[in-house]
């Protein structure tokens, strides 16, 4: 350029062309229509929601889902989500990625620490009264409870989270960690301000959601949401299943137990193989290792999760394998409400105050006031579907950890049995019969101990001057446990908790001339220090027999 002239000589210099620009800058929503058109056909704009929504058509070849997939990776940077529904033809929905929805890593540290206090102190009220003398880790209630109930749930809960976060992160999702929510009411019955008979929710932590809630998350399409619901309950039933059976191989034959106990009743799976590598799983339960506390724990809330209700997982896996449209049907909707109804009814869920009591009484709200909502989960590609293999193996998966998680009919109880007396079982008469010219027989005497602790028991004859009776002569054979239970009047021994033992008493015609005539004895059986007094009939096999002793009176006219 010449200094004088202030114009450019150089004829090497290519002419620009000038960039076209509108006179007024583009609005937001206009700016989101020409995105949308590089995608899709854009036929016109429907009205009346908050959101923009337009009707598209499919552009020349490209297939309706990959158009959406395009434009939700261009948009995504600019803060915005497509969202495709059906209709004739398509419609495309713009939505704001939500905002502000993750807590903070302080907010986050801070419900796993109340709940991991939460749940130590619950597993204090678990222990309390069911352990070794040394402890089952260390002599420390608290640390026992520390170790061997809350470490296993908290480190089965935080392989769920990661194994959630991971596959959300593959499929270019992001989630929330699981954030235990905490049960502080616990500590009202550690501290022996309530009776641990009223505990009715034990576990220390009240729910287990993902923060921000799964259903708020944008999915891309139903396959991912529904892979991504199964992650965790899958998880924890697996693990719980896992620890459980360890605490179960780690309990001991016996643990003196001074208290009423809150008792873990075994899952199926659980109480199928439980019988075959375990004895006495029913009487073990009751001072079991805690970590089958931890199984039971974890077993329970991830079955309750695979329930198909509204935010639930189990709802999430309802909507990915049949879809919104079917799922979100309120005629479907008060169906599935009778269906659990029917459910509750069979598991006693109305006969007494029991767990599943709060159960319902989270289910019921979120069915009958979000079961219809079909804002929620927000799935950007609902009509892509699923294919038929996912949709099988998805199926699959979901009942076998199902049927393996699922609980009997009242998964927690007390023993409030656990201190009962023994008792014992025989028939009131005794048949005797003629063998080789002897007159004998033999009635069985079974002791049964339903309580939780070792009893003693002890069987003796009612004796006049020493003597039973002067015409049958009896005999003992005290036990049938290997052990030796004799004692000087009779029987007795002391006998485990849930166990029974029998004791047979042989009694024998004394005389050799004369057939036996019906006679009345007496067994007295013990209870501690109280005794009992039952009569017993000897009856010959005769067909008429003298029904007491006689005699033939020759002076009688």
């Amino acid at each position: 350029m010449s200094p004088k002239e202030g114009k450019f000589n150089d004829s090497s210099v290519e002419e620009v062309s000038q960039i076209p620009a509108h006179r007024s800058a583009w609005s937001q929503k206009e700016l989101l229509a020409n995105i949308l058109a590089r995608y899709f056909q854009v036929i016109g704009e429907l009205g009346g929601t908050r959101w923009p929504v337009w009707k598209v058509d499919i552009n020349g070849d490209s297939a309706v889902h990959e158009s959406l997939t395009k434009l939700n990776s261009h948009i995504k940077r600019l803060g915005w989500l497509a969202k495709l529904q059906r209709g004739d033809p398509w419609l495309v929905q713009i939505i704001p990625i939500p905002e502000r929805q993750f807590p903070s890593l302080k907010t986050t540290i801070s419900f796993w620490s109340l709940s991991a206090l939460t749940a130590t102190i619950a597993g204090t009220v678990w222990l309390d009264g069911s352990r070794p003398d040394s402890g089952w880790f260390v002599k420390s209630l608290f640390v026992d409870s520390l170790l061997g109930y809350t470490l296993p749930i908290f480190s089965v809960i935080l392989l769920a989270s990661i194994a959630q976060r991971n596959y959300a992160k593959a499929n270019g999702h992001r989630v929330g960690h699981l954030t235990p929510i905490p049960e502080p009411s616990v500590s009202l019955f550690s501290l022996g301000l309530f009776s641990k008979s009223m505990v009715i929710w034990p576990f220390g932590i009240l729910l287990i959601p993902s923060l921000p809630r799964m259903d708020a998350r944008p999915w891309k399409d139903r396959k991912v949401m529904g892979w991504s619901a199964i992650i965790v309950p899958s998880v924890m039933i697996f693990s719980g299943t896992i620890v459980w059976f360890v605490g179960l191989l780690l309990t001991p034959e016996i643990v003196t137990v001074t208290s009423i106990q809150y008792v873990s009743e075994t899952p199926l799976l659980v109480n199928l193989l439980s019988t075959i590598f375990v004895d006495g799983v029913a009487s073990k339960s009751v001072w079991a290792h805690p970590f089958t506390k931890a199984g039971a724990m974890l077993c329970f809330f991830g079955w309750v999760s695979l329930l198909p209700i509204p935010t639930f997982p189990g709802g999430r896996l309802l909507i990915a394998r049949a879809g919104m449209a079917e799922v979100r049907n309120s005629t479907n909707q008060l169906f599935l409400f009778g269906v659990i109804l029917v459910f509750a009814w069979m598991f006693d869920a109305f006969g007494s105050f029991n767990i599943w009591l709060p159960v319902l009484g989270v289910i019921f709200p979120l069915l009958l006031f979000m079961g219809a909502d079909r804002r929620i989960p927000i799935i950007l590609d609902e009509p892509k579907g699923m294919d038929n293999d996912t949709v099988k193996r998805l199926g699959i998966c979901l009942f076998a950890i199902f049927i393996i998680g699922l609980p009997s009919q009242t998964p927690f109880q007390f023993d409030e049995d656990w201190n009962d007396d023994v008792f014992y079982e025989f028939e009131n008469s005794l048949t005797v019969f003629e063998t080789n010219q002897t007159w004998s027989g033999l009635i069985e005497i079974t002791v049964v101990n339903p309580s939780s602790i070792i009893q003693d028991w002890r069987l003796s004859l009612g004796t006049k001057d020493g003597v039973a009776s002067p015409n049958w002569a009896f005999s003992w054979e005290c036990s049938d446990d290997g052990k030796d239970s004799e004692i000087a009047e009779g029987c007795g021994d002391s006998i485990n908790p849930g166990m029974e033992n029998t004791a047979k008493l042989y009694a024998q015609w004394k005389s050799e001339t004369h057939t036996p005539f019906s006679e009345n004895f007496y067994i007295i059986s013990y209870f501690g220090d109280e005794s009992r007094i039952s009569k017993v009939k000897i009856k010959p096999d005769l067909e008429v027999y003298p029904d007491s002793k006689w005699y033939m009176d020759y002076n009688s006219n």
